[in-house]
């Protein structure tokens, strides 16, 4: 599908997979600002030590007018922490220091998206703080940023649910507290911060590879596993099953339409530039003069893209394309 998608300009524009496509960018981080601020429920000269297991919640909700199409955020704060987006549990951790990063494309949706996050004092430090800072590129091309600052709400207590589901949120609300943590958070945040939120920029411009989305029929036909399957071979005979949806089936033949779509707008100096150009991207190679009679006489001499769909699926079944010797 890879194949299919570079050649047709039908990649999906979102991925399911919850992962960063490139690894943190020290070079890339220090370009962005963290420009959050750490917040608190009560003010450092007001904090005392909490009873044990006692929590602090603290939301805000974040409108966007797209989909997202990837992004990143962190988070880090208090003795621990736990983020839920939309109710449903995301990441947590037992060090409050740590600064823990993911992914947001598969987490967010177009509207209204509930942040909440629950984070414990520690007897040493009452008053740690907590600092959220992401950033989502949308499918209509804008970004769109959160922070934690002054703007969100604190409620003392909080319900962290059952089975990564949040619970009821405390009707109790409050306005949260700016506050300066602890020097060695600052520090921690300013070294790893910036480089882990430009993960979420690495991704962008990048095409989604089969491998990140979830399997569709014709994925699971051509022989796709399940995530738990392990697959020592690959039949080298056509089922018939594959056979059917390579021939007739929707999944291929509305990519190689919309192909052939984008292929017939652009302006081609000869029917023959756009063949050389099909089997060069297809078959790694130029037609010979033959294929090039054949292909021209299919396409005419003003291609539409029924005629270019046609081509494009006669090149897909080629065993030269199919087949790896």
């Amino acid at each position: 599908m890879d194949a299919v998608w570079t050649l047709t300009g039908t990649a999906p524009q979102k991925m399911d997979a919850p992962v960063f496509r490139v690894p943190p960018d020290p070079a890339a981080g220090s370009r962005l600002a963290l420009n959050g601020q750490w917040i608190w429920g009560q003010p450092p000269a007001q904090a005392k030590a909490r009873p044990e297991g006692d929590t602090f919640l603290f939301r805000t909700e974040w409108k966007l007018a797209a989909e997202p199409v990837s992004g990143a955020a962190i988070l880090t704060g208090g003795e621990s922490y736990t983020l839920y987006l939309n109710g449903r549990k995301i990441t947590g951790s037992d060090r409050g220091e740590h600064v823990a990063a993911l992914p947001l494309h598969d987490k967010l949706k177009a509207g209204s998206n509930q942040v909440v996050i629950l984070a414990k004092p520690g007897a040493r430090s009452p008053a740690a703080g907590v600092y959220f800072q992401a950033e989502v590129r949308l499918a209509d091309g804008t970004v769109a940023t959160l922070q934690s600052d002054a703007t969100w709400q604190f409620s003392p207590g909080g319900n962290a649910g059952r089975e990564g589901r949040l619970g009821a949120l405390p009707k109790n609300v409050q306005p949260v507290v700016v506050v300066d943590p602890l020097p060695s958070r600052v520090q921690g945040l300013a070294r790893q911060g910036p480089a882990l939120l430009a993960q979420g920029r690495g991704s962008d411009g990048r095409m989604v590879r089969a491998s990140l989305v979830k399997s569709d029929f014709l994925m699971r036909s051509l022989g796709r596993p399940n995530r738990d399957q392990i697959v020592s071979m690959r039949p080298d005979e056509l089922t018939t099953l594959e056979a059917l949806d390579l021939a007739n089936g929707q999944t291929l033949t509305r990519a190689l339409e919309q192909g052939a779509a984008r292929l017939a707008a652009q302006t081609w100096a000869s029917p023959g530039a756009l063949i050389t150009h099909l089997y060069t991207r297809t078959l790694a190679r130029p037609p010979s003069p033959g294929e090039l009679r054949a292909a021209a006489e299919l396409l005419g001499p003003q291609p539409t893209a029924p005629a270019i769909a046609d081509l494009l699926w006669a090149l897909l079944m080629q065993p030269e394309f199919l087949y790896v010797h």
